[in-house]
């Protein structure tokens, strides 16, 4: 949509196309009212026919104020959101750091490719939690901030999973997505859960570890057929990471999704431990990871139970809880028990005894003295 170029929509100039795909495409314009540099994601309407156009108009309406709603510092913030002459366009923040596909060839150490992408883990997991799926997590939608931090971009063709209304307006979603990230089910054209987009998050980090996605084809078909029907070769027979990282990876990357880790959480807590094991405490943005991630002594972390629940087969429940009990002060074994119930206190009586037998029979040897001197008998 090169002609949008030099022209406004609302009180944005269009500057520069940034970059394109098939159902949007993403300008640097200049935000005539604050006066700043923004990013503007324009809707090509006509990628789909017309008679969807009206249906499309409502369905963006509604994902741009859900979008706007995500609160994250490693989500891209949705600004406003607009149409003019039938054109819908979102407004984000710009950012100049480039994107994670331009740092793919970075040689980034296996820590360090892990701690760059928990920040985009903690996003994810952030909007899962507020019924928002990405479905579309690729290199391409990680840009960064002049520092360096990740901001996960690009939740246009999210899927809302808050209500049947909006279900209705957003679809299956068939086919939605970027092949090589693409989750079984979505090349299927299933209906898609949360599971999708970790999926593509491993598809990403097996790309950062290694160098390379997990699955090649020639063509746009083969590829969906290897994702459907092949396994991605495990990163330790291409000499990259351990046993231990590629069952992490390879778990996100199963066929069937209630074969993967339950959450973004779970899969967050794996990795998280992976690093700590290695002497790696912080993640890329400083955030520390076991406060982020693993349960804290004392008290409870959701993150890490969800990952226990994942990660270890289900305990039998004498394992996981007491057996019930009537209350002790209403069972004969409650009673008898209860001498016994405090051993300190049953010491502490036993070294008191002694004293006190003295004491009594001093005192009685000085009653018998004084009746002896009152009667003269000595």
């Amino acid at each position: 949509m090169p002609g949008l170029i030099g022209q406004s929509l609302g009180r944005y100039t269009i500057l520069e196309l940034l970059g394109e795909g098939g159902m949007a495409a993403v300008y640097k314009a200049r935000d005539t009212r604050l006066e700043r540099e923004v990013a503007v994601k324009v809707i090509r309407l006509e990628a789909f026919p017309a008679l969807q156009h009206e249906r499309i108009l409502k369905r963006f309406e509604r994902e741009a104020r859900a979008l706007a709603r995500l609160t994250h510092p490693n989500i891209v913030h949705i600004n406003d959101y607009g149409e003019q002459d039938g054109t819908p366009y979102l407004v984000m923040d710009f950012l100049p750091g480039g994107t994670l596909k331009h740092r793919m060839g970075a040689h980034l150490t296996w820590q360090e490719s892990i701690r760059l992408l928990i920040p985009v883990m903690r996003a994810l997991q952030y909007a899962h939690a507020h019924g928002i799926l990405h479905r579309d997590v690729k290199p391409s939608n990680i840009l960064f901030t002049e520092s360096g931090e990740p901001m996960l971009s690009d939740f246009g063709i999210a899927k809302l999973v808050e209500s049947e209304e909006t279900q209705t307006l957003t679809g299956t979603g068939a086919g939605i997505g970027t092949p090589e990230y693409m989750a079984p089910e979505q090349v299927r054209a299933e209906d898609v859960t949360p599971s999708a987009d970790i999926w593509a998050f491993c598809a990403v980090l097996y790309e950062l570890v290694v160098g390379d996605t997990p699955f090649h084809a020639p063509t746009h078909t083969a590829m969906l057929e290897h994702i459907l029907e092949v396994e991605p070769t495990p990163i330790t027979q291409l000499g990259h990471g351990d046993e231990r990282l590629w069952a992490i990876i390879e778990r996100g990357l199963a066929k069937d999704p209630a074969k993967r880790w339950a959450s973004m959480g779970a899969l967050g807590t794996a990795l998280a431990a992976w690093l700590l094991e290695r002497g790696e405490h912080h993640d890329v943005c400083g955030a520390p990871i076991e406060l982020q991630w693993l349960k804290p002594r004392g008290g409870t972390g959701s993150a890490a139970s969800d990952a226990e629940a994942a990660a270890e087969p289900a305990p039998s429940a004498t394992a996981t809880a007491p057996a019930r009990s009537r209350p002790p002060s209403s069972t004969p074994e409650a009673v008898e028990r209860a001498p016994s119930a405090s051993p300190d206190g049953e010491a502490a009586r036993g070294s008191r005894s002694p004293l006190v037998l003295v004491l009594v029979v001093l005192a009685a040897a000085g009653i018998i003295a004084a009746v002896c001197r009152y009667f003269g008998i000595f």
